[in-house]
């Protein structure tokens, strides 16, 4: 996901019906004179290396519509952005299943995920291409240590026994979990504790569960 003006920026997102992604919000916002507001956004569907993006099917388009969560701020960081005509689903183009209600408030603490992204690396450079990194979900004591008053029910955290991180270019992408030989958008990449993305810090995730029900009511999609 990339600003239709030329800028730099630099997000993941996640496919979660044929016409709507869900990302970060502080991806889709920009400040000008001290205040914020949202750039025509383009997105691009099945890329895997950011040097071809329409390699093996990609599909570019410009979004119709940004939504950002009402209550935008750091325990909200959601936007859904809506796509002009349905994506043409293909091998490389595919929605991620939303959690269920009865995954809500679930203890991710031990859980193996997915993290995935063109973040920065150890070169200080942008991947080319799309990275996948495993984590645990750890608990929200562990985190709170970290990032204080900042976490709220909205977040969990992410870490491993290396040093590896999500790192800038990584926002909005996907923390996925595998339940029954599928793949569940548990949460959306949001922030680091370190600006070098080092460290042996946790990672901080919001947590789609919790906001299941401004999903329905925005995509018109039913989740039971």
């Amino acid at each position: 996901m990339r600003w239709s003006d030329g800028q730099n920026q630099l997000c993941g997102g996640s496919l979660i019906t044929q016409e709507w992604v869900l990302t970060a919000a502080h991806c889709v916002l920009r400040k000008k004179n001290d205040e914020l507001w949202m750039p025509s956004v383009k997105v691009t569907l099945g890329m895997h290396k950011r040097s071809a993006p329409l390699a093996d099917g990609g599909q570019t388009v410009t979004a119709a519509e940004v939504k950002i969560y009402p209550e935008n701020n750091f325990s909200h960081d959601l936007a859904l952005i809506k796509l002009p005509e349905p994506a043409k689903y293909t091998e490389k183009v595919r929605p991620v299943c939303l959690p269920n209600r009865a995954m809500h408030g679930r203890n991710v603490t031990g859980v193996s995920m997915a993290l995935i992204g063109w973040g920065k690396t150890q070169t200080g450079q942008l991947s080319d291409e799309l990275r996948e990194l495993g984590r645990l979900g750890i608990e929200s004591s562990v985190c709170k240590k970290v990032f204080g008053s900042y976490i709220t029910d909205h977040h969990f955290c992410t870490t491993g026994t290396d040093v590896k991180h999500i790192c800038l270019g990584d926002s909005g992408g996907p923390v996925m979990t595998v339940e029954r030989s599928r793949f569940f958008l548990t949460g959306v990449i949001s922030f680091v504790a370190t600006k070098n993305c080092d460290g042996e810090y946790p990672d901080g995730h919001t947590s789609v569960s919790h906001f299941l029900d401004w999903i329905q009511e925005t995509t018109g999609h039913t989740i039971y």
